[in-house]
């Protein structure tokens, strides 16, 4: 039975995966790189109300190249991480939006978007319509 992971370990084990991934000593599509792609979607889980989520971000957290960590996203998850990331904040608006009152502020707030500006256009282009109009149709 495996040990339960304490905080403390998985940045030892970021670490570790980080030297193994520059060095190229994960074969594509590993277990370990499927096990950091998980530990990143989880991060972005906890984290996706900060405006300031980003590649660059979450690498520095990892401590491992960005360009290493979009490479390794894209080959284990099929998709670029700065889409995977407005697609979360995108179904987080609609999870607020859906189960609250909350006005556009609010919502693009705790969804992560830096203005009203960026959650209407993120939004429209995601589900071609604002918003409201998806509020009101659901």
């Amino acid at each position: 039975m495996r040990q339960a992971v304490v905080p403390a370990q998985y940045l030892q084990i970021a670490l570790d995966l980080a030297t193994r991934i520059a060095r190229g000593e994960l074969a594509e599509g590993s277990r370990e790189e499927e096990e950091l792609c998980n530990r990143i979607v989880l991060y972005i889980q906890q984290n996706i109300a900060d405006c300031n989520l980003n590649v660059t971000s979450i690498a520095e957290h990892f401590q491992i190249s960005s360009v290493q960590m979009s490479k390794t996203f894209r080959s284990v998850k099929g998709q670029k991480l700065p889409t995977y990331i407005s697609q979360q904040r995108i179904q987080r608006a609609k999870e607020i939006l859906s189960s609250s009152d909350d006005g556009l502020n609010e919502v693009a707030e705790k969804s992560g978007f830096g203005s009203v500006r960026t959650l209407l256009r993120s939004f429209k282009q995601s589900e071609g319509m604002t918003p409201s109009q998806w509020k009101d149709g659901h």
